[in-house]
């Protein structure tokens, strides 16, 4: 699928969504918005990724907020649908089984734990397509256990949360992989997960 106002690039595994308005910092739109969650349906479905980066493009800003000029000229039926079309892409980034990277340059984002790493502009790309080539060598079950979880923590109480987690763990040893994950740690050598 061609989009006008997205990049998509697959390789070797990782999906690569890049925001592509970098003259307006990459400013959202409903277009845009609505370009991100047909991207997001496509990535969930396609076995061949395993990861995915979204980034904006240009090195000013990852993405500025709202297109206030395009805003400006919304009735309140239009915003209250531009509210719900964010809503949606935000619901399949959360809902996508597989782990989400963005790629935000911010020192002070690793100030108050919204961030687990911070780099300069020339080492983003490097260093998070590092990260996910790191995902990449997990059990993708278990990284879908682990991010439903976390999901679920967010509006949980502690024993729902925990309860939750219990199944989870269940799961994950219903798999292929946490057969191979024990068995290669056992015979200490590097897994080979197939993602069931």
């Amino acid at each position: 699928m061609d989009f006008e106002y997205l990049l998509l690039n697959i390789d070797d595994g990782i999906a690569t969504i890049t925001i592509n308005r970098p003259e307006l910092l990459n400013a959202i739109t409903p277009a845009v918005y609505h370009e991100l969650k047909e991207s997001l349906i496509i990535l969930s479905s396609d076995s061949a990724v395993k990861a995915l980066i979204i980034t904006g493009a240009g090195n000013k800003a990852f993405i500025a907020g709202a297109d206030i000029a395009a805003m400006s000229k919304m009735s309140s039926i239009e915003a209250m649908r531009f509210a719900a079309a964010g809503k949606e892409a935000v619901s399949r980034i959360e809902k996508i089984s597989k782990p989400v990277i963005a790629i935000i340059s911010a020192e002070q984002a690793l100030q108050i734990g919204l961030v687990n790493q911070v780099v300069g502009a020339e080492q983003l790309m490097s260093e998070t397509v590092q990260l996910a080539k790191k995902l990449l060598q997990k059990a993708p079950v278990a990284l879908s256990m682990a991010k439903r979880c976390i999901h679920r923590a967010i509006g949980s109480d502690t024993d729902d949360g925990l309860e939750f987690e219990i199944n989870c763990f269940a799961h994950c040893f219903s798999s292929q992989d946490q057969k191979e994950g024990m068995k290669a740690f056992l015979e200490k050598r590097s897994p080979i997960y197939k993602g069931y």
